[in-house]
């Protein structure tokens, strides 16, 4: 039997890990099978330290322990294959844009199902909507994250992560082994460019499936997704959801590029123990600046989408998140209730912006410049208005 103990990743000792810990042996299409060997020949060539290979084997097992136990539900309840996702909203942009706060205003509504970090890691069996804030799966997610220090304050004021907090669209993706979740806590680039390059079909299929088994026994009236990686799949959501909305958020990339640089670095510092600041700076403007460019060249070709596109000023979120939320759902239709603005007053009064600590970085700790950033992004800075005087 694979253990923990052993240092060397292998695809089939993580699979019968996997099936050893569930019982379960059908991991359903083998389309994931490409992305999960790309993804252990990445982590093989890197010098993890004690604890970064226990975090790291802990995620790509928790993913393949996901993915057996959604399936075997979906083959135990074949009803779970006629669910709809009607009209999701995608919240998207660059890291770093406001897309957290505006997610997680968006949860307040009482109307909107957004996938919660205790859900997502432990999804089988479905959430229950009567045991929904009480399941005994929330206090062993919290556990889980303290235990490996995932709680760490220095990552947390950067982007605060809890078992009742949203979960981003990549850690479910990443049970089709497709994901950007991978590279943001490892410095896989080989990995995350192979990714980039894929026909992404499967991964927005298991997007579905994933969406499906949640909502199984826990029903809103639609979905509010975050991801700022779909930014780079937009052909594929859409083929895969072609009802739905998005919700861009915008900032000048000079300041939003340099804070995910810092966030990058401390999460790879976590895993490797040391890491060069200047590798994360080159590594981390080159993905915006794929990401944005096959973004900006999507928009350009496909301009009949701008009506379900709905683009957001982050220093206008910032200034006034409950006036931009209004605004953003009288663009779509829809309305804030009593109930959603209470939520949303009470969201924003227990996670004020500093909660954990202020979040401070330069570009010149990563070998960048302001102007560099300014030139390398000028043509999205130029489309969105960003671009600071």
């Amino acid at each position: 039997m694979t253990t923990l103990n052993d240092a060397h990743f292998s695809v089939e000792g993580l699979l019968q890990m996997a099936r050893d810990a569930t019982g379960l042996s059908d991991f359903g299409p083998d389309s994931f099978r490409p992305g999960l060997e790309h993804l252990v020949a990445a982590i093989n060539e890197l010098p993890l330290t004690e604890m970064g290979l226990i975090r790291t084997r802990n995620s790509v097992l928790g993913v393949l322990i996901g993915r057996l136990g959604v399936w075997q539900h979906r083959q135990t309840h074949p009803e779970v294959a006629a669910e709809e996702i009607k009209q999701p909203l995608f919240v998207i942009g660059l890291p770093r844009t406001g897309t957290t706060l505006l997610i997680g205003l968006l949860g307040q509504d009482p109307d909107n199902r957004v996938p919660l970090m205790w859900e997502v890691s432990m999804p089988c069996p479905p959430p229950e909507a009567a045991t929904y804030e009480t399941d005994p799966r929330i206090a062993m997610v919290t556990a889980g994250l303290e235990a490996v220090d995932g709680l760490n304050p220095e990552v947390m004021a950067i982007h605060p992560v809890g078992a009742q907090l949203p979960q981003e669209c990549i850690g479910f993706i990443a049970q089709e082994c497709l994901s950007y979740i991978f590279y943001a806590t490892l410095p896989i680039k080989g990995y995350n460019d192979w990714v980039d390059a894929q026909d992404q079909t499967a991964a927005y299929r298991w997007h579905k499936i994933f969406l499906q088994h949640l909502q199984s026994r826990h029903r809103k009236q639609r979905w509010a997704l975050k991801a700022p990686s779909h930014m780079n799949f937009m052909a594929d959501l859409f083929e895969t959801y072609p009802n739905a909305v998005i919700l861009n958020t915008h900032r000048d990339p000079v300041d939003a590029v340099t804070s995910h640089c810092s966030l990058h670095w401390k999460l790879w510092q976590q895993a490797l123990g040391s890491c060069d600041k200047q590798m994360a700076g080159e590594q981390i403007t080159e993905m915006i600046d794929n990401w944005l460019r096959r973004y900006l060249d999507w928009r350009d070709a496909n301009p009949q989408m701008d009506s379900q596109i709905h683009d957001i000023d982050y220093s206008e979120l910032v200034a006034d998140p409950i006036a931009s939320v209004k605004r953003i759902y009288r663009r779509i239709g829809l309305e804030v209730s009593p109930a959603f603005e209470r939520g949303m007053q009470q969201f924003l009064a227990d996670n004020r912006q500093d909660k954990f600590g202020r979040h401070r970085y330069t570009p010149e700790e990563f070998g960048l410049t302001k102007a560099q950033l300014a030139s390398r992004y000028r043509r999205y800075r130029e489309r969105f208005c960003v671009a600071k005087p």
